[in-house]
C-alpha cells in the first residue's frame, strides 16, 4: 500500500492476522473478537485517524467492524440531534 506509514501497516498486519487465525478456531468467539477490537482502537487520534483512511482507500484490508465505535465508548441515542 502506497503511503502507508509503517506505524499503521503494522497495525493493519496486526488486524488482520488476529482476524485470521480466530477464523480458524472453533467455538464462540464473539468475546475474544470484540476485546481484541476494543483493545485495538486504544490509539491516539492521529493514528486511529490514519487507520480509518487506510480502511477508506482500500475496503479489502480491514473488516468494517473497526469503522464500528468499539462498546467502550459511550453511544448517542438514535432519536437525540
Amino acid at each position: 500500500m502506497p503511503n502507508v506509514p509503517s506505524k499503521i501497516l503494522t497495525k493493519v498486519i496486526e488486524y488482520a492476522t488476529f482476524h485470521t487465525e480466530q477464523d480458524k478456531k472453533e467455538g464462540d468467539k464473539k468475546e475474544e473478537d470484540t476485546n481484541f477490537d476494543t483493545e485495538f482502537v486504544k490509539v491516539d487520534q492521529a493514528t486511529l485517524f490514519e487507520l480509518i483512511l487506510v480502511r477508506l482507500a482500500n475496503p479489502l484490508t480491514l473488516t468494517s467492524s473497526l469503522l464500528s465505535p468499539p462498546s467502550s465508548l459511550p453511544r448517542k441515542p438514535e432519536n437525540s440531534r
